[in-house]
This record gives C-alpha cells, structure tokens and sequence, in this order.
C-alpha cells in the first residue's frame, strides 16, 4: 500500500543575501563561504555544502535537508 503523508514545514531559497533570509534560518545556521563555496553550520556545527539557488528546508522535528531547486519545485507544494 502507498500512503500519502502531509508534513508542514518551513522553506526558504538561499541567494547568498543573507538580508533576505527569515528569522528561523538566521537563528538555526552560521553561514560561511571560501572561495566560491557557500556553507552552512547547524548547531552542532555539522558543516553542509549550499549552492545558490537551493532551498533549505526545516522539518518540524528540526530536521533540515538543501534541496536543489528543480527537486524543490517536484517535491514540494506551498500553501498560505
């Protein structure tokens, strides 16, 4: 059998601006960049590669996963 699961979760697209990131990202992620990488740091200070244009998705469970745009855009639907 396949189920179909709702999980409501927060999502932003990093541009490298970190004026345009909300609050929740701000507050979650140090953000570093050598040469022309983007990296970010959880609290833990795991370090994850990020490349402009990706989304950084939080899972309620404080989970978070860098998702490429095109997988975003298949993956996930918006709501208000």
């Amino acid at each position: 059998m396949n189920y179909k699961v709702e999980v409501k979760c927060q999502a932003v697209q990093f541009d490298g601006n970190l004026v345009n990131m909300p609050n929740w990202f701000l507050d979650k992620f140090l953000v570093g960049k050598q040469d022309d990488n983007w990296f970010l740091f959880n609290e833990e200070y795991i370090e994850s590669e990020i490349h402009l244009g990706d989304y950084v998705v939080l899972y309620p469970d404080d989970g978070m996963e860098i998702v490429p745009a095109d997988v975003f855009a298949t993956r996930f639907t918006a709501y208000a």
